[in-house]
């Protein structure tokens, strides 16, 4: 029979990794500097460094495709029982979803949907309507001043994508429709 001793002066590195996922567009920034553990003492995994607009960093994983093993600063020990030994934990991220809030501005129309950053803008729930105007868009102002994100034809503005990394509230512009009086 054999019989593996581990000495409590056993020591290992813990490297982590950004693991950008397939998909996303920005560049991870930041860093989370290795961490040396010794076998069978309990210590912190260090709070995560990185970042990646439009995503949240959900824990630590042992793979790259893997799911989330290890929480933020969890308490750990026994990684690895190789002396000198190297564990590569990578990051897990999840797409941030944000709210568009649509406001009718007077007219009927409004609503909420969840949107992806990075995402392409959804469909409208309903074309807004208000009696004695014609729509001309959803817009970040009231005035129709701001970035235009949705056409008078109810269509998102030249296939654009949602970057706000927000919630944000955008606000039907109505232009008055006028009428021909002819006297006879």
């Amino acid at each position: 029979y054999s019989v593996n001793l581990y000495s409590a002066w056993n020591t290992y590195t813990v490297v982590y990794n950004a693991n950008k996922p397939s998909g996303a567009s920005g560049t991870v920034m930041g860093s989370t500097v290795s961490s040396s553990h010794t076998y069978d003492t309990q210590k912190a995994l260090p709070a995560n460094g990185y970042s990646l607009k439009g995503w949240t960093f959900q824990g630590w994983a042992t793979s790259p495709n893997g799911s989330v093993v290890y929480e933020n600063g969890e308490q750990v020990k026994n990684l690895t029982a190789e002396d000198g030994g190297t564990v590569n934990l990578y990051a897990v991220w999840e797409q941030t979803a944000h709210q568009i809030t649509f406001n009718a501005s007077g007219g009927s129309g409004s609503g909420t949907v969840s949107v992806l950053y990075d995402g392409a803008l959804p469909a409208l729930i309903t074309e807004p309507s208000r009696n004695g105007y014609n729509f001309a868009g959803y817009f970040t102002e009231p005035d129709g001043n701001g970035q235009q994100y949705y056409t008078a034809d109810g269509e998102a503005v030249n296939g654009m994508t949602y970057t706000a990394c927000e919630d944000i509230k955008l606000y039907a512009f109505w232009k008055p429709i006028s009428y021909s009086i002819e006297l006879y």
